[in-house]
């Protein structure tokens, strides 16, 4: 006869941070301890981090400090982060300058002034790279000024963003080179993306999708949390 189920049991000390941790900043801490049971240790472990409540005051607490802190460090610091910004841009790094002009919160002094910047530098990015786009499409083209330069030519051209300083000599050689080209490509009908309001709008989302892949990209695969004790 079998008796009952072993289980596991343990108590966990957690540390919760809440930081930046590609500037490695804390800005609050907290220490909670959890109990767990389960039939292995693993499930034990998440049985003892279920168990932590998040309305708990201490770390409510921990949260409210946390905004706190943050609004006040950017407070302190957006003109520094805005200098970032643009050295970034005269450097023609404009994912580092978009990075830096979109990480001021709403909530914080200077965020109407980044956000203004936002357009400044999104501009700036796309000008920069559709003419590195455009020298890749004419290259194509001048190596194989047939069907297959055509197409290839073509697969860079779809990356000029409406608007764009070099719009005109992209058009330009498109219809160029489209004679060359069989299949429908939807580069005409790219000016659906002239609604003033509903490009603002994109151009602030595609700016601030730059700037996030931007600041991932900073993080180590493993990020290492030493420097907080």
């Amino acid at each position: 006869m079998s008796g009952p189920p072993v289980s596991t049991a343990l108590t966990v000390q957690l540390t919760l941070y809440i930081g930046d941790a590609v500037g490695q900043k804390v800005f609050s801490t907290l220490t909670v301890d959890a109990k767990g049971v389960g039939t292995n240790i693993n499930r034990a472990y998440i049985n003892a981090f279920r168990a932590i409540n998040g309305n708990n005051v201490k770390i409510q607490e921990f949260i409210r400090e946390g905004k706190e802190k943050i609004i006040s460090w950017y407070n302190s610091n957006y003109r520094q982060i805005l200098v970032k910004a643009q050295k970034s841009a005269s450097m023609h790094e404009y994912d580092a300058a978009l990075y830096y002009v979109t990480s001021i919160p709403e909530c914080c002094a200077g965020y109407e002034e980044a956000s203004k910047l936002i357009d400044t530098y999104y501009t700036q990015y796309v000008n920069y790279n559709c003419q590195l786009i455009m020298q890749y499409a004419r290259s194509e083209w001048a190596k194989s000024p047939d069907a297959e330069g055509a197409s290839k030519a073509l697969d860079w051209l779809v990356f000029i963003e409406p608007g764009s300083s070099c719009e005109g000599e992209a058009k330009a050689l498109y219809n160029e080179v489209k004679q060359k080209v069989t299949s429908d490509w939807d580069f005409e009908n790219r000016e659906k993306y002239k609604d003033e309001a509903g490009l603002k709008k994109q151009r602030i989302e595609a700016a601030r999708a730059i700037g996030v892949a931007f600041g991932n990209g900073q993080q180590p695969v493993t990020t290492n949390i030493t420097w907080l004790h």
